[in-house]
């Protein structure tokens, strides 16, 4: 799962938005992810729609809550 997560990110790391719509990536992928864009300020758009996120979604809101670069990120 993190495999397939790693791969959609770098094949879209210069796009503005992040598309990473029904992977499935739960909990342990959202915590991958938070770390990964807390490293990036290129996205202003990230869709995780149709991804299977409960805990993990505290860590996501968190760097979400403090991105200057996210304008819009539908979750569901």
């Amino acid at each position: 799962m993190l495999i397939r997560l790693t791969s959609h990110l770098k094949s879209q790391e210069d796009s503005p938005t992040l598309k990473l719509c029904d992977l499935f990536i739960g909990d342990e992928g959202c915590n991958a992810l938070a770390e990964y864009l807390s490293t990036k300020d290129t996205f202003v758009t990230l869709d995780l729609r149709g991804n299977n996120i409960s805990d993990g979604l505290i860590r996501l809101a968190d760097y979400l809550a403090s991105s200057r670069s996210l304008k819009q990120y539908p979750l569901l």
